[in-house]
């Protein structure tokens, strides 16, 4: 049912109203004639309709059990901060761990896995609570409809009462023109009009209270909704969207490492086998160079052997020199000898003839 314009209110435009809701106020004014006492009831049964609809929602939110959801979004993020393909990527194994470990990213990728499964924990929680934030938005979209509900009847009861509130009025003010002060019995039935006149606009004034408050009601509402969607949206993207992306990026992550760790494995054993091959040209230079010379000399080298040579004849001269010395001094020797003894001999003759 559309709700009743602020202009057709005011100006109390009863016949611009479509003909159910005309009847239905009608019926409600018609009802305020009745009886002071109906006008100390008059709304109440829409205000309990919504207040038995906003205790049913309470007892809905109070037995909800949802985990703190920002904190879960929290976990989430830091365990995505766990592993993170930066530093998977400037991570550089030595040579020799490269040559001996088949899988450089072991470690790494076991540590991914095992993040992996707080992620998919996480996320099964984040789940769980989407369903009940879900929940939360038709209770949100039911509370709406409730509300504009109430507010279209409200807006009927205080139409009615408005244009009670305008008869009683039009009657006090002809009455007050032609009564009789005098007359207390008149002035008594004066008084009991003015009386529900009174009653009537405190009415009035408190369902347009109710009113007003119906409609912060979905204006807060609205806002609320718009918030839970908000972080429904938030909680989807990250499963949905964040958790495959970094899934993806860390696996092709993993596997350019790998292909990086071949290459430069590769480039390592590349550069190991020149600088053996640059090592054994370089012996190899030598050592036949040396084989040359050494097939070039002779078994004794010729310095050597003249050497030798020179050697050879001095000790032959030298001996031969030795040798005509001896001669030399022995027959000197024997020279001396013989001197030696004709003067022994001289001697001893001499010796006798003096005797």
């Amino acid at each position: 049912m559309e709700h009743i314009k602020k202009v057709q209110m005011e100006t109390l435009a009863l016949a611009e109203l479509p003909k159910e809701r005309q009847d239905i106020i009608n019926s409600l004014k018609e009802t305020l004639e009745n009886s002071d006492l109906t006008t100390l009831d008059f709304g109440t049964e829409a205000t309990r309709k919504i207040s038995d609809f906003s205790a049913k929602m309470l007892e809905t939110v109070k037995v909800k059990d949802m985990p703190e959801i920002s904190d879960l979004l929290k976990n989430l993020t830091g365990e995505l901060g766990k592993v993170d393909s930066k530093t998977l990527m400037e991570y550089k194994p030595s040579f020799f761990s490269r040559l001996f470990r088949v899988d450089d990213v072991k470690e790494y990728v076991q540590k991914f896995s095992n993040v992996n499964e707080v992620i998919v924990s996480i996320c099964d929680k984040l789940i769980d609570a989407t369903w009940q934030l879900k929940k939360d938005v038709e209770l949100y979209e039911e509370y709406y409809k409730e509300n504009f509900n109430y507010i279209n009847d409200i807006d009927n009861y205080i139409f009615a009462a408005k244009i009670r509130e305008k008869e009683l009025q039009e009657q006090i003010d002809e009455e007050l023109k032609s009564i009789d002060p005098s007359d207390r019995i008149e002035v008594s039935k004066l008084g009991l009009k003015q009386n529900s006149l009174a009653r009537l606009k405190t009415r009035i004034y408190d369902l347009s209270l109710n009113r007003e408050s119906a409609i912060q009601n979905v204006e807060q509402i609205t806002i609320m909704e718009d918030g839970t969607l908000a972080v429904i949206e938030k909680i989807q993207t990250s499963i949905d969207l964040q958790i495959p992306t970094w899934r993806s990026q860390m696996v092709k992550a993993i596997c350019l490492v790998r292909q990086r760790n071949g290459i430069d494995m590769q480039r390592a054993v590349t550069r190991t086998t020149n600088d053996l091959i640059t090592i054994n040209s370089k012996m190899f230079k030598e050592s036949s160079l040396e084989i040359a010379r050494a097939m070039q000399e002779g078994v004794i080298d010729i310095d050597v052997l003249e050497q030798s040579s020179k050697n050879t004849i001095e000790t032959i001269e030298g001996v031969r020199q030795i040798v005509a010395e001896g001669q030399k001094k022995r027959e000197e020797a024997i020279n001396k000898l013989a001197i030696m003894n004709t003067n022994f001999n001289k001697a001893m003759l001499e010796n006798k003839i003096r005797r």
